[in-house]
């Protein structure tokens, strides 16, 4: 079965309040979900889930920059 993994970040808790949410509606499905704050998550993690969501708070329309840097570390483990 596949596992989701949702990822968040939040500045005033309500990306974590859409992340928790998301994971309730993936839960009707019979899915395996997890919820985690970004700093939670490991490269590892990201490569063994399938599908990851991801939710974050913008700033002048761009994601906040906690989130590139699990998608680059997970991007070199898949490389390796």
């Amino acid at each position: 079965m596949p596992k989701v993994i949702i990822i968040y970040d939040t500045v005033y808790g309500n990306t974590r309040i859409a992340a928790e949410a998301m994971a309730d509606g993936v839960k009707e499905t019979g899915l395996q979900v997890e919820v985690r704050h970004v700093k939670d998550v490991k490269p590892e993690d990201v490569t063994a889930a399938d599908p990851i969501m991801m939710g974050s708070p913008t700033h002048a329309g761009a994601l906040r920059s906690t989130k590139y840097g699990i998608l680059r570390d997970s991007r070199r483990l898949e490389d390796m």
